[in-house]
């Protein structure tokens, strides 16, 4: 930091101490910066992405939520003086630029995490179209061109994987990813597979990220019937 001209201010710095959600949390350790002491916090923003301890980001989501419905409540109140057309640039600009943002560190999250952001865009799809709270959300989705949630983090990885494949990502992404090379001929051999890492690899990281970046085929076999690779 001093090389960087840079000055940490010891009294707002904190520490984040990664642990498993079924291990019981390590006790405080004492940290000195400069003068002080300071102390572990259970959550830390990093670029617009809340982490907490067990890297659950269930933080982060109910931030994304709390956000996202407060400004489609605002949108709402004067939706009948607004054209769809504007509805929708409301909408993408305060509510999906939230949603998108970063959603590739939430594959791997549980259904019910998922569930609570795809309210968020099922309400944000019905204030677009005038759609009644209990009509069938899935042809509104399709009506408008929307990925569910779910499907928008996957797409989100893949794009990801075809870029980092082609050159256009960073290369500690593209480091990150074997190409499936068989042992013998085998008609698998050129289609493009990746390796799918042991998970025991990643055993220590916590939460969605025993995946991430691996996630990226992991992912995939939820698509492709192949357990042992995937195609893009």
């Amino acid at each position: 930091m001093p090389r960087n001209g840079l000055k940490l201010n010891d009294g707002k710095t904190e520490y984040l101490c990664l642990h498993s959600k079924n291990l019981q949390a390590p006790s405080s350790i004492p940290i000195n910066i400069g003068n002080d002491t300071i102390s572990p916090s259970p959550q830390a923003k990093n670029l617009g992405v809340i982490f907490d301890d067990t890297l659950s980001l269930r933080p982060h989501i109910a931030a994304i939520c709390k956000s996202a419905f407060f400004q489609l409540r605002k949108i709402s109140c004067i939706r009948r003086f607004l054209t769809s057309a504007a509805t929708k640039t409301l909408v993408h600009s305060f509510v999906s630029s939230h949603l998108g943002y970063c959603n590739g560190v939430l594959c791997g999250i549980p259904d019910s995490d998922v569930n609570k952001l795809q309210c968020v865009q099922n309400v944000a799809a019905r204030l677009i179209t005038h759609t009644r709270k209990f009509d069938h959300i899935t042809p509104v989705l399709q009506e408008l061109h929307w990925l569910p949630v779910r499907t928008r983090i996957l797409y989100k990885i893949l794009v990801l994987t075809y870029k980092a494949l082609n050159g256009t990502a960073p290369d500690y992404i593209r480091s990150l990813l074997t190409c499936y090379q068989p042992k013998r001929a085998l008609c698998s051999a050129g289609k493009g597979s990746l390796v799918v890492p042991l998970r025991t690899q990643f055993h220590m990281v916590p939460g969605p990220f025993h995946t991430l970046p691996p996630s990226i085929s992991t992912s995939c076999l939820k698509m492709y019937p192949n357990p042992h690779t995937c195609h893009f």
